[in-house]
């Protein structure tokens, strides 16, 4: 589990470590420090803040037990807020947590490597001028084939 802390003076949340999360991962909890004026709030709860990549601001509410919390999964932003809140109400300001995009965050299309189809088709050729007109009739084959199954898909 890798732990970020976050200290709450007056109101005011300040992340205390050096923390970063990888977008996609459930593994890291955050861990508040709260001072005094938080003691008669048995429930309080952080809110998760972030920015998706359209620039639509999102939230997600965590509830906090024993002052501390889960990190919800967050994916493709670059940062997320956390605040706190309880009762009706105390609120703090958040605390800015970058992001790092992991390798499945990225997107687009899965990359099929092509075949070097025209050596292969050499290679069919030699044979076919090496064996006759059967050893073509194999090549065109082949060639259609790798043509309606790879490049048409």
């Amino acid at each position: 589990m890798d732990n970020i802390v976050i200290r709450i003076r007056n109101r005011y949340a300040m992340l205390m470590t050096q923390s970063f999360i990888v977008n996609g991962n459930t593994s890291y909890i955050v861990e508040f420090d709260f001072d005094s004026e938080w003691d008669e709030y048995a429930e309080k709860t952080a809110r998760f803040v972030y920015c998706d990549e359209r620039g639509a601001r999102h939230w997600i509410d965590v509830p906090i037990t024993d002052n501390t919390c889960n990190v919800p999964r967050l994916e493709r932003i670059d940062k997320v807020e956390v605040g706190v809140y309880a009762g009706n109400i105390r609120t703090s300001t958040p605390a800015l947590i970058p992001c790092l995009w992991s390798i499945l965050c990225y997107r687009g299309e899965k990359h099929i490597p092509v075949r070097n189809c025209f050596r292969e088709l050499l290679a069919l050729v030699n044979i076919y001028e090496t064996q006759g007109s059967s050893a073509y009739k194999v090549a065109l084959k082949a060639f259609e084939d790798y043509w309606n199954t790879v490049i048409k898909g």
